[in-house]
């Protein structure tokens, strides 16, 4: 057990998936929650994530709902391995089957402005004119194609096109978070507003099965601010993670078409202007 401990943070999972296999008492050993954990550090570190993450060692942890549950380390060490893999290898085209979808959603005649990631490689959230905003689940087919599925729309001012997406936290870190109970925040500026949403979605097999759910947590108003209304807020930012010791809150800076940098907090209380 002494060397499982020290000498498992330094392999992959699938090799030492693979070890364990020829192993009995290493098979024994590498099931405690505590060296999943350490690799899981491991993996941050290698990735540069910033996100803290949200469990104990032991594996006895609270999700957001307050009840006791055992943290899926395994899942989240194969998780972050598979995109510090898949990061490192050559780009490749792909393509994506969206008309169907863009029409059943009535986004067709919508144009995409931006696109950012979400869990990970797993999902998209695309910026689109008239102010909707739209979350993809990305699935693979066999050859070069992608299977995309729309998961969510939302719509804001129709007045104005989305001129900035940002989520929270990092994409790379989002599959670790909402695999040990966490959730995913995404900005949309629009016009002379922010809106914010928070992921809600239940965990499932998929790593983007929380995504499926969201709920409107704030909207940063800029409109008393500015001095003209055609002036909007080009670009949104969203802190890592909530402030500590803030009950909640959060951290999110704007800058708008009038040159003013703004800090704003938000999350368990209406959002202020810092």
């Amino acid at each position: 057990e002494w060397l499982v401990q020290r000498w498992a943070p330094l392999l992959r999972h699938s090799d030492l998936c693979r070890v364990v296999e020829t192993c009995a008492p290493a098979r024994r050993a590498i099931d405690q929650h505590a060296i999943w954990h350490e690799i899981a550090l491991a993996w941050q570190r290698v990735l540069d994530i910033a996100t803290p993450l949200l469990e104990d060692p032991a594996g006895a942890s609270r999700a957001p709902c307050g009840e006791k549950r055992c943290a899926p380390w395994r899942r989240v060490c194969a998780q972050y391995e598979r995109l510090q893999l898949a990061w490192r290898a050559s780009p490749t085209t792909v393509r994506m089957n969206v008309r169907g979808e863009l029409r059943s959603q009535r986004l067709e005649d919508l144009d995409v402005l931006l696109a950012e990631f979400l869990a990970g490689e797993d999902a998209l959230v695309l910026g689109h004119s008239k102010g909707a905003v739209s979350i993809w689940s990305l699935g693979k087919e066999p050859g070069e194609h992608l299977d995309a599925r729309v998961i969510g729309v939302f719509q804001t001012s129709k007045r104005f096109d989305v001129q900035d997406l940002a989520v929270s936290p990092s994409p790379v870190a989002q599959p670790g978070v909402l695999l040990l109970g966490g959730s995913v925040w995404l900005a949309a500026a629009v016009g002379p507003a922010v809106c914010i949403w928070e992921s809600v979605g239940v965990a499932g097999e998929l790593v983007v099965s929380p995504l499926a759910a969201w709920e409107h947590r704030a909207t940063l108003c800029h409109a008393h601010l500015l001095g003209s209304e055609h002036q909007a807020v080009f670009s949104v930012r969203l802190s890592e993670g909530p402030i500590v010791g803030g009950g909640g809150m959060r951290r999110g800076v704007t800058l708008s078409e009038d040159g003013v940098v703004r800090g704003w907090s938000f999350g368990a209380a209406p959002a202020e202007l810092l």
